[in-house]
């Protein structure tokens, strides 16, 4: 159910009670019941994208990496991959990828890519 849901765009997805009441069981334990309590977020658009720390490469050499453009649905296995695409190209020693927006309602957000070169 997480993946699906990250990969929707619900990258702030949580499962609010995976570790308390998520199944119960009738008194003889012949019957259970799942309950689940979901929080998606919003389903979240990239609006922009900022780049940080790159003082020698240019931004375009970043951006043409990136497994997102403006206008797509951000997921965490895109982030996860634009990352490792860029530590790929042996130019930077850190790549971080976040939301400006983190925990907000805001679905349209500004991406910052930081890197470390």
């Amino acid at each position: 159910m997480k993946n699906f849901y990250q990969s929707e765009g619900y990258i702030e997805y949580k499962l609010n009670n995976e570790n308390t009441d998520l199944i119960t069981y009738t008194d003889n334990n012949s019957q259970a019941s799942l309950k689940f309590d979901i929080y998606e977020g919003p389903k979240v658009i990239v609006q922009s994208i900022d780049i940080e720390g790159n003082t020698r490469t240019l931004d375009k050499l970043v951006l043409l990496e990136l497994d997102f453009k403006e206008g797509d649905i951000l997921s965490p296995a895109k982030i996860e991959e634009s990352v490792l695409r860029l530590q790929r190209t042996g130019y930077f020693n850190s790549v971080e990828i976040y939301t400006l927006e983190k925990d907000t309602p805001t679905a349209k957000r500004s991406v910052v890519v930081k890197v470390v070169e």
